[in-house]
């Protein structure tokens, strides 16, 4: 694992003082239509003069096309893994790989903005690299019975510059992962990754692609 995240950091150096990129990063699922509401409202977050986001918008095929050009010559690995997976699970690898490549803003189709971008937490004394929200954060003592775990950080809305070491390092972690499931991968549908569980009791949705694993590699 170290050896692939060694190597998508020496073809993808992180540039730590470089200007955060300023994109919208939108993937689109090939099964689904996105809902007109989330343009509508990201519209006038997009279009900020204070900001300028670019809208980076790719579909799946156009995201597997650009996974094969940057990483079949240096770490073919993760394009190998990327390939392995069924197409939900790559829409969700797929968050990170575009955010890896593009840097910016990502957002799911169903976030609603209830902040301007521009008022999110930015350093004024360095160059912030990564923004990322709380999906759970329960300190009850029952937590166990609603939740896998008592913290999350959310993997559906964040900000991250172009080949920051945490996504080289969650990229990494989940090809780790895919090449060590394979075969189960392999024979399962998606509804029975759903129920099939890891010694956590998690979703291997969860736990190789999702929120589980975004949280553990934040953490790490």
């Amino acid at each position: 694992m170290s050896n692939i995240e060694d190597r998508l950091l020496h073809y993808f150096p992180f540039e730590e003082y470089e200007e955060g990129q300023k994109n919208f990063l939108k993937l689109n699922n090939d099964h689904e239509d996105i809902p007109q509401h989330f343009y509508d409202q990201w519209k006038k977050f997009r279009d900020d003069d204070k900001l300028k986001l670019t809208l980076v918008e790719k579909n799946q095929h156009e995201l597997a096309a650009l996974v094969r050009e940057k990483l079949k010559p240096t770490v073919p690995e993760v394009l190998e893994a990327f390939e392995e997976l069924p197409i939900e699970l790559q829409y969700e690898f797929g968050k990170y790989l575009l955010a890896y490549f593009h840097g910016g803003l990502y957002v799911n189709e169903n976030s609603i903005v209830l902040r301007p971008f521009r008022d999110w937490y930015f350093s004024r004394l360095f160059e912030t690299g990564l923004i990322v929200g709380i999906s759970v954060d329960d300190n009850e003592e029952d937590w166990h019975l609603f939740y896998t775990r008592r913290m999350k950080f959310t993997n559906k809305c964040f900000y991250a510059k172009r080949h920051h070491p945490f996504l080289a390092k969650l990229i990494a972690k989940i090809t780790y992962l895919v090449h060590q499931h394979k075969k189960d991968l392999q024979k399962m549908t998606y509804r029975e990754m759903q129920k099939k569980t890891d010694e956590s009791g998690e979703s291997l949705l969860f736990s190789i692609t999702g929120e589980s694993i975004f949280t553990d590699t934040l953490f790490d």
